[in-house]
């Protein structure tokens, strides 16, 4: 999978940008896709020490009709210092930002919401064969706070990230996705082979042979950023800006899994793929596909 999570922040002389650990599933048969994806995430606490830009989002990577590699629907819950976000938060403010978003080469962003840790936040994507979009709703405590509809093909993959930028973010407690079920459109009997987890557990599974996938619980473990920052970098030359782009994996394994990133500057983690080839999207970004 690939996203944005802050679009067009100014290079700085050196560029943090991590992944910590994920769960991850797809690509789906060829003959299915994803109709309807939904999981509600348990916000925790903010990372200790509150550095650094840090994103915990659900994301569904898709693909047209005709094979073409689609976008990435994703909600996101960010936590920034001084480097703002959607929700213009500020330093002291012990709140996360959530907010519906797609990315398909630029962001685009459904309305903004303060929320508190411990909040549950509900992801539900929708496949919507009328319009031809991908309806999104994010719900904060079942209120719905922010939606995004956008043409971004069907649903091929799903998976959780947990991304940092610009500097360390020090420690992300332990967090949860509940209630997490994926529907096919046409049943896809072996679509819990394709899970692929890095620091996570949660059982896939199906009742009725493969049309719905449920995980009654994902544990995203704990984890520690390094303070390392990888070499400094620059995009056009120059007082510039840049897109930074994201995955739902990080390095580990035999391999990264299908939609994962396997490479990039600044990239740590394996650079081989377990499913897919790896191929290049920009200098700070590869994804297995």
């Amino acid at each position: 999978m690939k996203s944005v999570l802050f679009a067009l922040i100014p290079v700085a002389s050196a560029q943090y940008f991590s992944f910590g650990n994920y769960f991850s599933t797809g690509g789906v048969a060829a003959n299915s896709y994803i109709q309807r994806a939904t999981t509600t995430l348990v916000l925790p606490q903010l990372q200790s020490p509150h550095t650094g830009n840090l994103g915990l989002w659900p994301g569904m990577g898709t693909k047209f009709d005709n094979g073409a590699d689609g976008h990435l629907v994703q909600g996101l819950a960010i936590s920034t210092v001084g480097y703002g976000s959607p929700c213009n938060l500020n330093a002291n403010e012990v709140k996360w930002c959530v907010v519906a978003s797609t990315y398909d080469g630029s962001q685009h962003d459904g309305t903004p919401y303060k929320a508190n840790p411990g909040d549950h936040v509900t992801y539900d994507y929708v496949v919507n064969l009328n319009t031809n979009k991908i309806d999104q709703t994010v719900s904060v405590n079942g209120v719905v706070v922010s939606t995004l509809s956008w043409p971004s093909g069907k649903g091929a993959g799903w998976g959780t990230a947990m991304e940092c930028q610009q500097a360390s973010c020090g420690t992300v407690p332990e967090h949860h996705y509940l209630n997490t079920t994926l529907v096919m459109a046409v049943a896809d009997p072996n679509y819990g082979r394709t899970l692929g987890l890095n620091g996570a557990s949660g059982s896939l599974v199906t009742a009725d042979g493969g049309k719905t996938w449920t995980v009654a619980d994902i544990k995203i473990n704990q984890y520690t950023y390094s303070g390392s920052t990888p070499p400094s970098s620059s995009v056009g030359g120059g007082s510039t800006t840049k897109t930074t782009t994201m995955s739902g994996s990080s390095g580990g394994g035999s391999g990264q899994p299908l939609y994962g990133q396997c490479g990039g500057i600044g990239w740590t983690g394996s650079t081989t793929c377990a499913q897919g080839t790896c191929k290049y999207s920009n200098a700070y970004y590869s994804q297995c596909l």
